[in-house]
């Protein structure tokens, strides 16, 4: 993560020095307020995030969700009729195949004599061929459409999933910053926020005092000016680094106190954010491969169905 140093300087108080605050000064240092419009190093901001309001993705989730509703709608009776017409002519063949194999049994074991039963049989083969062929004929016809239907239907779900994960993102973004600041508004905010100053003057002086570190990562040794007072032996580069270190570990004290002292509830899950399973006449697998891809067979099946597709 790109951590910008002067954005962080401006966020958190100097880590280096020893430095004098009062409990009003240490309270309004982190007045929940600097939180709206500002960049928080540690806090992930996704493109979605930037992007969009809260409104703006429950506005674009909603579209999202009625569309890929509506295409589903239309998929689902269309796959329907095919599926029925598929067992219908697998039906036809099979009592076709019967048909022709009872006939020529009959044939046989009348020695060539075509008897009105072989007659009837023969009759019923042609008649059932003839189903076949003829739902043969409307399955040809219906097959483009329902993968027609099928892959709009799919495009639509992956946008619903894409705004779903984009509300997801900015909601909870939301509701974060939204309980954080009024946590900090309380009184126990403000008391706990006076304590935090000599609690990052330890992490610093701790880090500082820390032999193997200072040695291996400055080349410094400590013994010589223990404390933050060993910064005076670093140049400007070096004390930057040192202070990133120190920031990381005072959020990191802050954060783990908190942490453990968490209370036993459940996720909060911002509302309307609920999947939708997808329908068994859908195929989730992306078989046409990329965006052009897809383009390309959704205009052979136009082609192939003329103003039924539209």
């Amino acid at each position: 993560m790109t951590t910008s140093n002067e954005n962080s300087q401006d966020t958190a108080r100097p880590t280096g020095e020893t430095v004098t605050m009062t409990n009003t000064q240490a309270f309004q240092h982190a007045t929940p307020s600097r939180l709206e419009g500002q960049r928080l190093d540690y806090v992930p901001e996704t493109t979605a995030i930037k992007a969009l309001t809260p409104e703006k993705a429950r506005q674009r989730l909603e579209q999202t969700r009625a569309d890929y509703l509506a295409q589903r709608e239309k998929l689902a009776p269309a796959a329907q009729e095919l599926n029925r017409l598929r067992k219908i002519r697998a039906a036809a063949e099979q009592q076709s195949k019967q048909a022709g194999e009872n006939w020529r049994q009959g044939f046989l074991e009348d020695f060539g004599k075509r008897g009105k039963e072989i007659r009837e049989q023969q009759k019923a083969e042609r008649e059932w061929r003839l189903e076949v062929e003829q739902t043969e004929a409307m399955i040809e016809l219906l097959e483009p459409q329902v993968e027609w239907l099928r892959l709009h239907t799919q495009i639509a779900r992956e946008e619903f999933q894409r705004n779903r994960r984009n509300a997801r993102e900015v909601l909870g973004r939301h509701a974060l910053l939204e309980a954080v600041k009024a946590l900090c508004a309380t009184d126990e905010a403000q008391e706990f926020y006076a304590t935090l100053p000599a609690l990052f003057d330890a992490v610093a002086e701790d880090l500082c005092n820390n032999a193997p570190y200072m040695a291996h990562h400055f080349g410094v040794d400590v013994s010589a000016e223990p404390g933050t007072a060993i910064k005076s032996s670093l140049n400007n580069q070096e004390n930057s680094r040192l202070d990133f270190e120190i920031r990381q570990r005072q959020y990191a004290a802050i954060g783990e106190m908190v942490w453990r002292l968490r209370p036993e509830v459940r996720d909060a899950k911002p509302e309307g954010l609920a999947d939708l399973e997808p329908l068994a006449s859908e195929d989730a697998r992306n078989i046409y491969g990329g965006t052009i891809a897809r383009a390309r067979r959704l205009k052979e099946l136009e082609t192939t169905l003329g103003s039924a597709a539209h």
